[in-house]
């Protein structure tokens, strides 16, 4: 029969683990509570399977809930003390697994309230922040609308909205002024009908290539028929505004008046026409000119050779007549007029050669550079006079170039050096190529002679310019002209460099694609 001690005991227990806590506190106090029933010897909680497995044999298991995956482990000392009771302490348990359902339930009632208050709050955030931006991107959309439409309105170029089929929707006042129409008119019309005639169809091709996705943009120049019936001329830059299907939405049109450039334009290229007319003319008037001069040089060049040629033939005649009755005197005159005759006789042959350099035809042909300075040393080796003079002379590219005049140069300019080194005890002639230049090949001729004055560079290469007495050195002062000219006709430049008794540096270049 039941214990009333124990029955008590149980519901005493009951009452009070209703007003618990928590659920660690409903487990100690029923462990603490059974231990002190009849009977048994230990109770405690257990979640552990081998724990479970091992109680199977030696203690008695109640099953306290399935939420919470454990059992109240029971070690029965007396059976006979304990069995009296044993179903009422089923039910017992089964009670209080009941309450700790109860609890948990509650738990997960009030977790899940907690959870649905903060994604309730989050939400909450999440759609205030989103209407904040949706607010803040329909403000800066009317303001962006706000800018276009001032920009629009007060662009200095026209502006227009096009639909696909060509009608206006949109027009602002400078259009209306560059085609002369009000905007009540022009609004209602379409492109096409104020296009110039010669225009149209190229206008509409463009559009038709833009509506089909050829190209997005377009620019391109056109004219218009003005309501006042003039035409215009106008650059127009568009581009095409698609939905968010791909469909052609609008045009969005700039309208620039360039009626001034074109007038200008035409203006230009009447003076451009005017100009190549003159320069035509004026061309045929220097070539006939030259043509004289040439032929006057020529003639008077030949005229001139005769009364030389007497002149030098009478001062041989006189002095052969009677040498003895000539006083010192009387020979230094007639040496004076023979030495005069035979440089008017050098500048008449410098003077043909520089007319000859400008009708001779350029017969270019691959020249080496090596030998041409052979050559030319060569030809002016009976000017050397026993002289000691050092040569440095590099090994020198090939040329594409006149073989006759390019001689010429190299002639002329390495005898120039051997010249202005006369008052050197020892001379150093220098001749060479610079290898750094991308588009042409340029030659240098240095030597360390007299050199010249850098203020008077201008003039070496001028006809009858020298910058040395004749006295001291002889010439004409056409080589180096003929040297400017001959370089001049193969595309190339000519230029010097020196300081007064150190020396000087000539230079001549020739492009690469003719040198």
């Amino acid at each position: 029969m039941l214990d009333a001690k124990v029955l008590g005991q149980l519901l005493i227990m009951q009452n009070i683990l209703v007003n618990l806590p928590d659920e660690k506190s409903i487990f100690n106090f029923v462990c603490r509570g059974l231990s002190d029933l009849p009977g048994i010897a230990d109770v405690r909680y257990s979640k552990t399977p081998q724990e479970k497995k091992e109680a199977l044999s030696a203690r008695f298991p109640f099953l306290l809930g399935e939420s919470y995956r454990g059992e109240l482990l029971l070690t029965v000392a007396d059976q006979t003390a304990f069995s009296p009771y044993e179903d009422y302490l089923k039910n017992f348990c089964f009670m209080v697994a009941v309450i700790l359902e109860e609890r948990q339930q509650r738990r997960q009632i009030e977790e899940h309230h907690i959870e649905l208050e903060r994604r309730i709050q989050e939400r909450t955030r999440q759609l205030t922040t989103q209407i904040e931006e949706r607010q803040l991107i329909e403000k800066s959309l009317r303001e962006s609308e706000a800018r276009f439409r001032m920009i629009f309105e007060q662009a200095a170029v026209g502006m227009q909205v096009v639909s696909p089929e060509g009608k206006w929707l949109q027009v602002n006042q400078r259009l209306c002024q560059i085609l002369g129409y009000p905007y009540e008119e022009l609004i209602t019309m379409d492109f096409r009908i104020i296009t110039h005639p010669n225009h149209l169809e190229h206008d509409v091709e463009r559009v038709r290539q833009m509506v089909a996705g050829i190209r997005d943009s377009d620019s391109w120049e056109k004219r218009y028929i003005r309501k006042d019936g003039k035409e215009t001329w106008a650059r127009i830059t568009t581009a095409l505004t698609r939905d968010e299907n791909g469909l052609p939405k609008y045009f969005i049109t700039v309208t620039q008046d360039i009626s001034g450039q074109k007038e200008a334009e035409a203006e230009i290229q009447r003076l451009n026409a005017e100009l190549e007319q003159r320069v035509r003319e004026r061309t045929a008037q220097l070539e006939a000119a030259n043509r004289e001069l040439e032929g006057f040089s020529y003639s008077v060049s030949h005229d001139l050779r005769a009364p030389l040629r007497h002149l030098t033939g009478f001062v041989n005649l006189l002095e052969k007549h009677k040498p003895k009755e000539l006083d010192e005197k009387s020979r230094h005159y007639l040496k004076v007029i023979s030495d005069s005759a035979v440089k008017m006789g050098r500048l008449i042959d410098d003077i043909l050669s520089f007319s000859r350099l400008g009708r001779a035809e350029l017969r270019r042909r691959r020249i080496n550079m090596d030998g041409l300075v052979k050559e030319a040393r060569d030809l002016i080796r009976q000017d050397l006079q026993e002289r000691e003079i050092l040569w440095k002379v590099d090994v020198l590219p090939e040329v594409n170039a006149d073989p006759e005049m390019l001689k010429m140069v190299v002639t002329n300019l390495i005898a120039n050096a051997v010249k202005f080194t006369r008052q050197k005890d020892r001379g150093v002639i220098e001749i060479g190529c610079l290898d750094d230049q991308p588009d042409e090949d340029i030659f240098y001729f240095k030597d360390n002679g007299s050199g010249f004055d850098m203020r008077y560079e201008d003039k070496l290469f001028g006809l009858f310019q020298r910058l040395h007495h004749e006295k001291d050195f002889e010439g004409t002062g056409l080589g180096l002209a003929n040297v400017r000219r001959i370089i001049a006709r193969h595309g190339g430049r000519t230029w010097a460099e020196g300081k007064v008794g150190e020396g000087a540096t000539f230079y001549f270049s020739l492009p690469k694609e003719i040198g």
